[in-house]
């Protein structure tokens, strides 16, 4: 394996984690280990005539990666014509001069990366079909700065730190990292609907904004179209909660007393739906008003695993009882290809669907 399959398994890694990188890039190639060393140096081993399948499929891995991982997802309705000119101008652009661009579809090394611009750049545009819903994929890249805390190495401590450490005591430091973020535009042409994802594979969601702002502003500048407010994602929490399909992993709640609460999967438990504490409330109170939830599906990956992958819809407290309170964003997390975030936007979607029959329903009575 050359260095620079070994770096993307190791960028592949850091963005997914070891489970998860263990499940999609070992398994398959048919090598198991306990970490990412001993992975790596298994595949190294390997005879040399199985070296191009290990980096193809590294390869490949990485490409579906660029477009999913973890991320913010906003979801815009427009006109058919609004549709039309941003397919149509985004179809014209190129690739410009930089050095994301011709690195591309590898990442910049961290050192490239610390000397490079933080402008928006356009890499890839790709369409295709999942499940009979068409899309176009678009790529842009840009460099994200974000806030890591992290526990002082022992070389860093002074004589009275270490006594302070070695009594139990955390000392840790707050440092700027540096990351490189892949994120899309995704338009569905026969719904007249696009999706604005940002990476958030390595980037927290707190610090997310700027690479928001990146996005609406290439759309606007590139296209002259301004986004109008995304759709307000907010009845979901109760609707996904109430369908059957998957499994609830976390929610948060206002109780009947008035009082906040959450819960989140532990070890062992399989849906929150089952969970004795919860379900005892359900039955003692019937309206929990539900303000965050996430979600979870089981998908096959292949003919021997399936991989679970998330939505988190993350509201807030205040959005209960403030009829100006909106969600306009949701997380989407541990996917592993397009055909996965589209899974789940297709479940967003549908549910929009259900509560708006619901609307109507209740206006018709």
């Amino acid at each position: 394996m050359d260095k620079q399959t070994e770096g993307l398994l190791k960028n592949i890694t850091e963005r997914i984690g070891w489970k998860l990188a263990k499940n999609i890039v070992g398994r398959p190639l048919g090598v198991t280990s306990i970490g990412l060393s001993p992975l790596i140096e298994r595949l190294q081993s390997l005879e040399e005539n199985k070296q191009k399948k290990v980096a193809e499929h590294i390869g490949a891995v990485w490409q579906n990666l660029l477009l999913s991982g973890t991320r913010l997802i906003k979801l815009y309705k427009l006109q058919s014509d609004e549709i039309r000119t941003i397919r149509n101008t985004i179809s014209s652009l190129n690739r410009d001069d930089s050095s994301f661009c011709r690195n591309y579809p590898y990442p910049l090394s961290k050192e490239d990366l610390i000397s490079a611009d933080t402008d928006l750049h356009f890499l890839d545009t790709s369409a295709t079909n999942v499940n009979q819903i068409s899309l176009e994929t678009t790529l842009l890249t840009s460099k994200a700065y974000y806030t890591e805390t992290i526990e002082l190495d022992s070389s860093h401590l002074s004589d009275t730190g270490l006594v302070l450490r070695s009594n139990g005591g955390e000392i840790k430091c707050k440092t700027r990292e540096v990351t490189q973020c892949f994120n899309t535009i995704i338009v569905l042409p026969e719904l007249e609907l696009i999706a604005l994802t940002v990476d958030l594979s390595v980037m927290p969601r707190a610090e997310s904004e700027r690479q928001q702002f990146l996005l609406e502003k290439f759309i606007r500048v590139t296209t002259g179209i301004v986004l109008p407010l995304a759709i307000d994602l907010f009845g979901l929490v109760q609707e996904m909660y109430e369908q059957g399909d998957g499994r609830v992993s976390q929610m948060a709640f206002l109780t009947s007393d008035g009082n906040t609460s959450s819960l989140k999967l532990r070890p062992g438990e399989s849906c929150l739906r089952a969970d004795s504490y919860h379900h005892g409330g359900e039955e003692a109170s019937p309206i929990l008003t539900k303000y965050k939830l996430g979600k979870i599906w089981d998908l096959a990956d292949s003919d021997y695993q399936s991989l679970p992958v998330e939505l988190v819809l993350p509201g807030k407290r205040a959005m209960i009882d403030k009829p100006n309170s909106h969600l306009y964003d949701a997380i989407i997390d541990n996917c592993s290809s397009i055909e996965q975030i589209i899974f789940i936007i297709k479940k967003m979607l549908d549910s929009l669907a259900s509560i708006q029959r619901k609307r109507d329903a209740d206006q018709a009575a």
